[in-house]
């Protein structure tokens, strides 16, 4: 295990990794080897017997996610681990026990601000004429969420002082908020937080599943309520290990509190790391001296250094300016920047306490022709022409996606406001009806409900079913196909058939019980097997429940096998799954088990082909009574809309259908995206900012990167959901030169060389840091900000104004001033 890694062990963290029950609290400092760490202990509990399905490994950042779980796969490939930060649990923990409509939609930041600014439009005002930030709002609406639902008062995060004037006007907008929220089934970041604490606490949903080893990482940046939900979903005397750092904690302004940890020390046993792997002695020794002097330090002994090196000539710096005539940006540049970009393999950080600084840093970097990555105040992820560009990736990756949809209606209808596109496209999906049903090829508009009743009255329907070996319909085998022939909702045949495999059914046997022994015993012959079922739906048309995967598993089963399937075979088909979404759009699940349940059908979803055939027509039976109700209501929503119904089609459904024909081909991900822009770009003359070009530019470098599955298809269905969760920051590749980011978003990240600009009393300590808290958190972002460099450290600021923080650590850098003469 020791070697899966890049480093090996030290003793310390042999002892951490080798933990396997009792709760401990491991503090470590920046450069002590946690992340590798992490990805250990993981290992070392799955060879201890752990199962996976019980084990939940909770982070801050999808970055810091995302890595761990690419270090395990390396080793143990996908497994049911869960890995992610504590909103996307909760997101999971509501879906997966049936807690929200199936239709509910997550909305970001910006979403989130767009519907309350459309509100504060209404009323009348604007969030500079309320002295609010949107984040002052958001913050204000969770606080008054969880107080009108009696939330415990130590779980719930202190907001702003305003004017009660102020406090009565925006209870209204946030009571607006929250009801456009339930029109829409939308429901944002806070809520996931809050549904997931009510739905435990108030006993709705039993017998959910709970973790018996937990790993929490960065818990000095994790607020009250998640960590109470960690709590909740932990076994009685489960295995929890938390990491954490005091000296690290600088996201009070989002909740996090230190008293948590302390919390935690009352009842966790306390492990100290000490080695530090990335920073050489001579940058330990500075954040040894500063710690000691401002952070009130919990080591039990300092950290020492695995390298213990001399300072070299100009690797720490401290630069005070007097009077210079050139500004302090140009001074560090021209002195430091300009030299670093010629060293191979080296980053440099410029950090800031403040974006508008990060701003003004990019701005002249831009006048010295220097390249370098940004991390914006406005995320590239929140931006018009990336929203958009999502949006349509998400339309072709799935048709369900209604908020998506808004954005597109917007763009071909042109329907003047999201606002306007949001009732729309509402509309259309309770009416049953889908975008994509005026995007088809066909002239007219085409209803699966006018088909289901046209195919049970004209034609025998085929209702079928298919056990596999996986989820891969390129790769799995079908082990079982089990069909119903209908005629006028009269079973009139019937077919069953096992299929042998040499596939592994370790993991699907759980699933379907279909044994390897069994299929020996009663299978036939994988390419008998698929003629035969061919055979017996002919020309006919075919329904399943949840067609797509069975139909793309059937075909491909058949290629592999060489069988040439009839040009009329498998031409008319009905997904019952997408016909009951129509039919009843708003319900918790569409899964077969759940929707017998719902509808009180016979039958059982049993995960046996022949029973979930039986329990398929049982559904098609009931939905046939619910049609032509559901029919009326589409006729009058098209009659009534056919202006921008008409828009929409004329300006998109070519487009769309030559889109959707690049699905199975190996177009680069960057490469659709370009022609999507042009296609904007000749159709609405929809021009790109200077700004756009440099996001989209980082994105497509990022894309290029990772998205090299075999297929486009491929890369929409791995990587889009994935690009959903990211921030600016994870664009970030390793091989940008120079890297300009407020400290808040840099942490995490290392770099050989980091520049502090700024440093002095209004930034460290902030100019409205008045209580001694804000002051000690102050201290402590310019320690995680110091804390990033591997290699050189070079802060500067103006003589007569720089930071009262330095004074515990100057003797350790060389001092140089520069005056208008030098």
């Amino acid at each position: 295990m020791e070697n899966q890694f890049s480093i090996s062990l030290s003793d310390e963290q042999k002892k951490v990794v080798q933990l396997s029950d009792g709760q401990h609290l491991v503090l470590a400092p920046p450069g002590t080897g946690k992340t590798e760490l992490l990805a250990h202990r993981v290992l070392y509990a799955l060879e201890k017997g752990f199962k996976p399905e019980d084990m939940i490994c909770l982070t801050f950042t999808n970055r810091a996610a995302k890595s761990m779980k690419e270090r395990i796969e390396k080793v143990v490939g996908e497994n049911e681990i869960f890995i992610g930060n504590i909103h996307k649990f909760c997101l999971y923990f509501l879906q997966k026990n049936n807690l929200l409509p199936a239709s509910t939609i997550l909305i970001d930041e910006q979403d989130s601000q767009e519907i309350f600014e459309e509100i504060l439009s209404d009323e009348g005002l604007t969030l500079k004429s309320l002295q609010i930030t949107g984040d002052d709002l958001r913050r204000l609406n969770s606080y008054i969420k969880q107080i009108n639902k009696n939330f415990p008062y130590d779980l719930i995060p202190q907001v702003k002082i305003l004017s009660p004037n102020t406090v009565h006007k925006l209870k209204n907008i946030c009571l607006k908020y929250e009801q456009i929220k339930s029109d829409f089934l939308y429901i944002d970041f806070d809520d996931l937080l809050i549904l997931t604490y009510e739905k435990i606490i108030t006993r709705e949903i039993k017998n959910f599943k709970k973790y018996k080893w937990i790993q929490v990482d960065e818990i000095q940046d994790l607020s009250s309520l998640q960590f109470k939900i960690i709590e909740l979903i932990s076994e009685d005397f489960s295995h929890k290990v938390f990491f954490g750092d005091y000296e690290q904690a600088i996201f009070s302004f989002m909740g996090a509190k230190l008293e948590n940890i302390h919390k935690l020390e009352k009842h966790c046993k306390i492990h100290n790391l000490q080695k530090n792997f990335r920073s050489p002695s001579y940058l330990l020794n500075v954040f040894v001296d500063y710690a000691k002097r401002y952070l009130s330090p919990k080591w039990k002994k300092e950290p020492y250094s695995a390298l213990e090196k001399a300072t070299p000539d100009k690797h720490l710096i401290i630069l005070k300016l007097t009077n210079t005539s050139k500004s302090e940006y140009s001074i560090l540049i021209e002195r430091y920047v300009k030299n670093f970009i010629k060293e191979k393999n080296s980053q440099t950080a410029i950090l800031f306490r403040t974006n508008n600084s990060v701003d003004k840093m990019s701005n002249a970097l831009i006048n010295y022709g220097i390249p370098h990555f940004k991390v914006s105040s406005h995320d590239l992820f929140r931006s018009r022409v990336v929203k958009d560009i999502m949006a349509f990736l998400n339309c072709i990756l799935n048709e369900n996606s209604r908020m998506n949809w808004t954005r597109l209606f917007k763009l071909f209808a042109r329907i003047q406001t999201l606002k306007e596109a949001r009732h729309f496209v509402n509309s259309m999906f309770r009416s049953g009806l889908n975008p994509v049903d005026f995007l088809d090829s066909e002239i007219s508009f085409k209803s699966d409900m006018a088909e289901l009743i046209k195919l049970k009255n004209d034609s025998e329907l085929i209702v079928f079913d298919t056990e596999t070996t996986g989820l891969k319909t390129d790769q799995d085998d079908i082990i079982q196909i089990a069909a119903i022939k209908l005629k006028n909702e009269k079973i009139i045949d019937k077919f069953n058939i096992y299929l042998k495999t040499q596939k592994n059914l370790e993991h699907s046997q759980k699933i379907h019980n279909i044994s390897k022994d069994f299929l020996e015993a009663n299978g036939i012959d994988r390419r008998e097997g698929l003629i035969k079922f061919l055979e017996f739906v002919k020309e006919n048309p075919i329904a399943a429940h949840n067609l797509n995967f069975d139909f793309e598993m059937l075909i491909n089963n058949c290629k592999r096998h060489g069988i040439n399937i009839p040009e009329n075979y498998l031409k008319r088909r009905l997904d019952v799954l997408n016909l009951t979404r129509r039919i009843f759009p708003e319900l918790k699940s569409y899964s077969l088990e759940n929707l017998i349940n719902e509808f009180k059908l016979k039958g059982q979803n049993t995960h046996n082909a022949c029973d979930d055939v039986i329990a398929t027509v049982e559904l098609i039976n009931y939905l046939s009574r619910h049609i032509n109700d559901k029919i009326e209501t589409q006729t009058e929503f098209i009659k009534n809309n056919q202006e921008i119904l008409t828009h929409f089609r004329k300006n998109l459904a070519e487009f769309w259908n030559e889109c959707k024909s690049m699905m199975k081909t190996d177009i680069k991900v960057t490469e659709f995206i370009k022609r999507f822009l042009s296609y904007l770009n000749t159709k609405f003359n929809y021009k790109l900012e200077p700004l756009d070009q440099i996001n989209l530019e980082k994105l497509f470098k990022h894309m290029d990167r990772y998205c090299v599955e075999s297929s486009f298809e491929k890369n929409l269905m791995k990587y889009v959901p994935e690009y959903e969760l990211l921030r600016e920051a994870d664009l970030i590749l390793g091989d940008e030169k120079v890297i300009v980011s407020t400290i808040h978003r840099a942490k995490g990240l290392e770099f050989e060389n980091v520049i502090i600009p700024d440093c002095i009393i209004g930034n460290f300590p902030f100019h409205n840091s008045w209580s001694e808290d804000k002051i000690s958190e102050d201290a402590r972002l310019l320690y995680v900000a110091m804390t990033r460099t591997k290699k050189r450290l070079i802060i500067s600021g103006d003589k007569d104004d720089i930071s009262p923080f330095l004074k515990a650590i100057e003797h350790r850098f060389e001092i140089e001033h520069i005056t208008e003469q030098s």
